[in-house]
């Protein structure tokens, strides 16, 4: 960044957008409020255009707004950037929080470069993503909705005993929907290097707080892509069972390349005999799964990106 680089933070709600632009050697900010329209966002890229001498950088925070304000700004010409919320430094004992001074932090933030910034997916990943957000919400509704009807039921005596499953729906590991949220949800796995790399991004690597000669490590971190975590999470359950390819399987696998069959059959029997050995040393079953889904994450790295790298997943 040059010596002449003004920075922008913005404060992005459905309604509103409130800026603060820090111009080069000035300590203060100038901040103001406008509509969160495009024709009020085209007089902003002008504005900010107008007033830099140099280069221009601008942030939000990730949320409910999602990246249309930044496809706006970047076709306008101003860079901008789509930042982490989660990640974003807290001032200790600050009481006091408003939209001007939340966009005067960002801006400050942003001249410091202490802000991280989110990858963003294309509108045609993000629309395959809403589309996959959308059927899990509807399928959680159903859930909830067939719990509140069988319990109605059972409160009145009446209840399915024909079989083990009321609802006669039953899926294995990583179906076709699973497998098409995975790629919407991450839409790149070429911006992960390693294995390691996707692991941490899905927090699934176990948390860690060392000071000194002290070293402690807690439950995993649980940040970045909650969906894609709770999807693993949930294929990683069905490695508690001796690997066996069934017909579904074998059909799904008709004209698939050999080397990913043989990915997956190795990654079954690993996956299985790391479920065996944690449970046999006493690990609780949800703590089994949770590494079982860590290790899963990593073939599935070795699976989709084209440079895989087996030396790092070995017995």
């Amino acid at each position: 960044m040059s010596e002449v680089t003004t920075f922008v933070g913005m404060d992005v709600h459905k309604k509103k957008i409130a800026v603060a632009l820090l111009a080069p050697g000035h300590r203060e900010s100038v901040t103001w409020q406008l509509p969160n329209e495009p024709a009020a966002i085209r007089r902003l890229a002008r504005r900010l255009l107008r007033e830099s001498d140099g280069d221009l950088f601008a942030c939000y925070e990730a949320g409910p707004t999602g990246y249309a304000l930044q496809r706006q700004l970047r076709a306008a010409g101003v860079a901008c950037q789509v930042v982490a919320p989660s990640l974003t430094p807290v001032k200790p004992g600050a009481r006091i929080k408003t939209d001007r001074r939340d966009a005067r932090k960002l801006a400050e933030l942003l001249r410091a470069d202490l802000l991280t910034e989110v990858h963003p997916p294309s509108e045609s990943d993000e629309a395959l993503r809403d589309l996959c957000r959308c059927r899990e919400d509807v399928r959680e509704d159903l859930t909830r909705a067939r719990h509140r009807m069988s319990k109605f039921l059972l409160r009145r005596h009446c209840y399915y005993g024909a079989g083990k499953r009321a609802w006669l729906r039953c899926f294995r590991g990583i179906d076709t929907v699973t497998a098409v949220t995975l790629v919407a949800e991450l839409h790149d796995f070429q911006r992960f290097p390693s294995p390691r790399a996707l692991m941490a991004f899905l927090g699934l690597v176990p948390s860690e707080h060392s000071s000194g000669e002290s070293q402690r490590r807690g439950p995993i971190t649980k940040t970045g892509n909650r969906h894609v975590r709770r999807l693993l999470v949930e294929a990683a359950w069905h490695n508690r069972y001796r690997p066996a390819v069934g017909l579904p399987l074998r059909r799904r696998r008709e004209g698939q390349p050999q080397r990913v069959i043989d990915l997956a059959d190795r990654a079954a029997g690993r996956l299985h005999r790391r479920y065996v050995r944690l449970t046999a040393r006493g690990k609780p079953t949800q703590k089994a799964v949770v590494a079982v889904a860590r290790e899963l994450a990593g073939f599935l790295w070795m699976t989709l990106h084209p440079e895989g790298l087996p030396a790092q997943i070995q017995e």
